[in-house]
């Protein structure tokens, strides 16, 4: 029987109003916060079904990216819907998980900075007697892909300390793993000995241009015509302050019942959007002066407002005839080949030769090109569009499988029967297999759950056998499921049709 070591969660966006996961009124209105939504309710009852059918002992829950919305929600509200998310996967007095993972994304990238800052407090604790070392080290832009057993956990203090108060009550910490966590068989490597194959987790925002936009505008700037190659923690280093002022500090202090969660939204129809615009324009000519300006508001204005739409929609998300544009799947493969390939490679090496970090003739550019990595799977979120596939990138024994989680959002006017969300599950022989919980339907017809199976058969894989004796779509409590997401997705697009439709007072 295939043992499951991990469970796969993303985009859950845990306090943004369009989760379905959130706990709604009937009217719209935002519910009580310290209380489960009843669709997360019953996602912990298919959650704790799973465990009692494919594992014996407790695995490990990895939140890939966006567990919380920290750009369209307070942070007040995220916690407390964190919080009840972790409560009803208790099993008694106890977790249904031996360890909690977070591997952050864009919308939840501040935990990351600020547990980077604790992981740095606590170095300087560590190092501040018996030495008189006084040269200090540069801050960490991300953490080791395959952490030793003897390495110390990074820890985020704000998420343990969330669940160590009431209501959770849960003397557990929670582990973070930044831009990428790996997951390999091996404890140690012998010099020369390749791993069989990893698992990498990545929420998927450095495969979008967006994320990576000051790196761009720096290489513009410097090297016009030689675009360096990048390791995962320089792409880090010069974009965090973008994505953490972008995707967290902006909507935190723009309040989000009437700033950026309404642009944002008002973005979803042409109309209401120049409602936008026109209140801008008018605010604009009133401060400088005058009223008469319309290539500022035809093309300046115009072009700010759309790229803080595409900044927080994000062109995948907003793709809604494919899983993967032809744009997305370009940069997926420029960040697989690239800054993953080199940082895969680069713990391999660490590993082989017994050290934390290596000689700085590994940072230079193209260092890993010819270096073949294993056998990977990668498993991304981000986009909210889940989706298998196998891809032939340059630089890994036998390419790469891609799984995508998908997401629990309601973000169109219309339905989009490319979004949804599943559960990837990851055993201890590092098989992967996906579970679909569900896809927007636009006939409003309940989709069963589902087991989907890799698009190609190249090896057999004992996980997907074991989860498909489940049944699905007869069996609850699975049915219930499809049958409720699908009523609170209807609710969700009710509403935030009428907030987009909703008339902006005019601008005086």
């Amino acid at each position: 029987m295939a043992q499951v070591r991990y469970v796969c969660l993303s985009d859950l966006h845990l306090g943004e109003e369009d989760s379905v996961l959130s706990n709604m009124n009937e009217d719209g209105t935002e519910g009580d916060p310290t209380q489960p939504g009843p669709l997360l309710e019953q996602l912990a009852l298919c959650i704790k079904n799973l465990a009692g059918k494919l594992w014996t002992e407790k695995p490990t829950l990895v939140l890939n990216g966006d567990a919380l919305e920290l750009a369209l929600c307070p942070l007040h509200r995220a916690s407390m819907a964190f919080q009840c998310f972790i409560n009803q996967l208790k099993d008694g007095d106890g977790f249904l998980f031996e360890k909690i993972l977070l591997v952050p994304g864009n919308h939840d990238h501040h935990l990351w900075v600020m547990t980077r800052e604790d992981q740095y407090r606590d170095y300087l604790q560590r190092h501040k007697q018996g030495q008189n070392v006084v040269t200090l080290p540069e801050q960490w832009h991300s953490t080791k892909l395959f952490p030793k057993p003897t390495d110390e956990p990074v820890i985020c203090h704000y998420l343990t300390d969330l669940i160590r108060r009431p209501p959770v009550n849960l003397d557990l910490k929670v582990q973070v793993a930044y831009p990428n966590l790996g997951i390999i068989k091996e404890k140690k490597l012998n010099p020369n000995q390749i791993p069989e194959k990893c698992v990498v987790f990545h929420h998927g925002h450095f495969t979008e241009w967006i994320y990576n936009a000051i790196g761009t505008v720096n290489d513009w700037i410097y090297t016009p015509d030689n675009t360096p190659a990048r390791h995962v923690w320089k792409l880090e280093k010069e974009n965090f302050a973008w994505i953490d002022f972008a995707w967290s500090a902006l909507g935190q202090s723009w309040d989000s019942g009437q700033g950026l969660e309404t642009v944002y939204e008002k973005a979803l129809d042409d109309r209401k959007f120049g409602e936008v615009i026109a209140n801008l324009s008018a605010g604009l000519a009133n401060e400088i002066g005058t009223q008469s300006f319309d290539w500022f508001e035809g093309a300046l204005i115009d072009k700010f407002l759309k790229l803080i739409y595409v900044s927080f929609a994000g062109p995948e998300k907003g793709q809604t005839g494919a899983t993967l544009s032809q744009n997305g799947l370009k940069q997926l493969f420029q960040y697989s080949e690239g800054p993953l390939h080199a940082q895969i490679c680069y713990d391999i090496l660490a590993l082989q030769q017994g050290k934390d970090e290596l000689d700085e003739r590994v940072y230079t550019a193209d260092f890993f090109k010819d270096t073949l990595a294993p056998r990977t799977t990668l498993i991304l979120g981000h986009t909210h569009k889940p989706f298998l596939g196998h891809e032939g990138f340059h630089g890994y024994s036998g390419g790469v499988d891609v799984y995508n989680s998908g997401g629990w959002v309601v973000e169109s006017l219309d339905a989009a029967p490319l979004h949804g969300g599943s559960i990837i599950l990851v055993d201890d022989q590092l098989n992967v297999a996906a579970i679909r919980m569900y896809n927007e339907n636009a006939d409003d017809c309940p989709l069963p759950v589902r087991l989907e199976p890799l698009p190609y058969v190249s090896l057999q894989n004992p996980l997907s056998a074991e989860i498909d004796k489940l049944n699905f779509s007869e069996d609850d409590p699975w049915k219930t499921f499809s049958q409720m997401v699908t009523s609170i997705i209807r609710i969700r697009r009710k509403y935030l049709r009428q907030r987009v439709y909703s008339t902006l007072p005019k601008s005086r």
